[in-house]
């Protein structure tokens, strides 16, 4: 069967958490929802209703190593590992679309990627 005769596939749901990057796990400054890396992409769930969205850049094997969150909650930066002498890659995502996205029932529409 050819690629594009494939239908892509919608991520529902991720579990996990290695507790491996430093501080990974974090509150986001309403505290009404956390985020947490997974592989290669982050995890925003809500605290009271337990609904997700999932921030993936499609990197693949380019694992989470370091995230911060900005002082108003707004955006989010993520670190990525990377491979021999290669620069590492940096994102930084708005985290309020992915709070929206967690909200409304789409969490694969995810976090908006700024940068």
């Amino acid at each position: 069967m050819a690629a594009e005769d494939c239908t892509p596939l919608q991520l529902e749901g991720m579990l996990g958490f290695t507790g491996s990057v430093p501080n990974g796990l974090q509150y986001l400054p309403s505290g009404q929802h956390i985020v947490y890396p997974l592989a290669a992409g982050v995890v925003v769930r809500s605290i009271a209703t337990g609904a997700l969205a999932f921030l993936d850049p499609q990197q693949q094997g380019s694992n989470v190593t370091c995230l911060a969150i900005s002082s108003d909650g707004r955006y989010l930066a993520t670190g990525h590992d990377t491979f021999g002498s290669a620069k590492a890659f940096a994102y930084i995502w708005d985290v309020q679309k992915a709070i929206e996205n967690c909200e409304d029932g789409n969490p694969s529409a995810g976090g908006c990627l700024v940068h």
